[in-house]
């Protein structure tokens, strides 16, 4: 049976970014199959980022392997009245560090949620697991200074994966 996720009140403050924790533990981590597009907003993405549906936006998707192997499939959405153009050879670090650091666009604040999902076709692909295999979900968004909405990423992780976040 599915049921609806019981919203927490307790809330975590993640003090820095996914990259940004495997480059410091030493690891080899780099960045695969990645797409920048535009592509009109589904409902949910539209909803998340206070837009009409079917607004274009621009999608991210990568592949992060750490050690030569699949570790994170990422998914990311962008509002692209708000963050300027840009192309595959501008992405060298996270979504987050590109919108501020190259795109110079000043991100206010950055929520966390985490929740367990099933690996749909192209989370099973990417992640070397079987359709509807158990992932961990870490969906982040985050708002201009301004508080509009700005960013939608999701990181799915196999359950195979030890994570441990230091919070």
């Amino acid at each position: 049976f599915r049921t609806q996720p019981v919203i927490s009140p307790y809330q975590i403050t993640l003090t820095q970014e996914l990259s940004d924790s495997i480059r410091a533990v030493g690891t080899n981590s780099i960045i695969r199959e990645l797409s920048v597009t535009h592509v009109p907003a589904s409902s949910v993405v539209a909803d998340a980022l206070h837009i009409p549906h079917g607004t274009k936006v621009c999608k991210v998707t990568r592949v992060r392997l750490v050690d030569g192997k699949p570790f994170a499939y990422c998914e990311g959405y962008l509002r692209a009245d708000l963050v300027p153009v840009f192309y595959k050879r501008d992405y060298d670090t996270s979504l987050s560090n590109l919108i501020r650091n190259k795109l110079k666009v000043h991100i206010g604040s950055r929520r966390c949620s985490f929740a367990a999902a099933a690996a749909d076709e192209a989370i099973a692909a990417a992640l070397e697991v079987s359709f509807g295999a158990p992932v961990l979900k870490v969906s982040v968004f985050c708002t201009t200074y301004g508080d509009e909405p700005l960013l939608t990423d999701a990181f799915y992780f196999p359950a195979s994966q030890a994570l441990n976040f230091d919070i």
